[in-house]
């Protein structure tokens, strides 16, 4: 599992890569910024201080989730009546309302914080 300490020094190393604006392309820094916000809440979550144990459980628990959400479309689709809105795809409605999106992200954290 991550410490405090390791992910100050993974956020002074992308921003020592990063300190020359002119080497880089637009898209590196997008990737570099996302993983700057993605290490600074690691750091602010593992200042709770979490136990392995703790760490695992939720994430046993997010994957849980997401297996839920991605099961429970079919059933959702054929007992409900969806209009068209915009367009827009019934899947995505769904994920919309089930925070699909943030269920993803919190596992991705919580893997990255036990190293897997």
């Amino acid at each position: 599992m991550l410490t405090i300490k390791e992910i100050d020094q993974r956020i002074k190393n992308l921003q020592k890569q990063f300190s020359n604006k002119n080497d880089h392309t637009p898209i590196a820094w997008k990737r570099a910024g996302k993983e700057l916000t993605m290490l600074n809440f690691c750091k602010i979550f593992l200042r709770t201080q979490p136990t392995q144990k703790n760490v695992e459980k939720q994430l046993t628990e997010c994957k849980r989730k997401a297996k839920l959400i991605k099961d429970g479309f079919s059933y959702w689709r054929a007992n409900t009546y969806i209009q068209g809105i915009d367009g827009e795809n019934p899947l995505k409605i769904w994920s919309k309302i089930n925070e699909e999106e943030k269920v993803k992200k919190q596992i991705k954290t919580l893997e990255y914080i036990l190293n897997k």
